[in-house]
């Protein structure tokens, strides 16, 4: 009887403590497992600030700025710096300049919209607004709602675009046309706008 209790001793000791490392081996996995929801979690709620350029209703070789805010949380204190620095300093670039530095706030699938170049110009001319020409890379620094802070950089240059769809000019001849003719032109240019957005 001595033998048979101590094996059966033996078993449940060995059992108990295969039970406990599996225990422990099962709270690591569940560990895991809740760490990579709430990473996955947070991904998806966080808020994704970007730029781009779109054509400008400026001209038809000017293009605007975008800076927008596609994630699912507000986007607070946005900041962004450009570089290189342009080479003039103009009224756009000092506009942008002010929306770079005062941090703006950006809810859900918003965006600010602003003048980034206005196309070529005399390069005599020190008068004339044209804004940023060339490769610039636009770094953004923001945080969300519980000052998680996130970086991100883009590269932007206008003339990477070299054949992009612009707006209708309208008619060209002198005759105003009817109020319907006017009319239509007018929803042709909202609808153009909107289909930027």
């Amino acid at each position: 009887m001595g033998i048979v209790n101590t094996i059966s001793y033996a078993v449940t000791a060995a059992a108990t403590v295969a039970l406990f490392v599996g225990a422990i081996l099962a709270w690591r996995t569940a560990k895991k497992t809740l760490k990579q929801m709430e990473r996955d979690s947070k991904a998806q709620t966080r808020p994704y600030v970007h730029v781009r350029l779109e054509p400008s209703i400026g001209g038809s070789k000017a293009w605007d700025l975008v800076l927008g805010n596609t994630g699912r949380t507000v986007a607070v204190d946005v900041f962004f710096t450009v570089s290189p620095e342009p080479t003039r300093e103009d009224d756009v670039t000092r506009d942008m300049a002010t929306l770079a530095s005062t941090g703006q706030h950006l809810a859900p699938n918003s965006s600010i919209r602003s003048f980034w170049f206005l196309g070529p110009v005399n390069n005599d001319d020190k008068t004339t607004n044209r804004g940023f020409e060339g490769e610039h890379l636009v770094t953004l620094a923001y945080k969300d709602q519980q000052g998680e802070d996130y970086t991100d950089s883009f590269k932007l240059d206008a003339a990477a675009f070299k054949m992009t769809p612009v707006g209708w000019e309208g008619s060209k001849s002198n005759k105003q046309g009817t109020i319907e003719d006017r009319l239509n032109n007018i929803v042709r240019a909202i609808s153009e706008l909107r289909r930027n957005q």
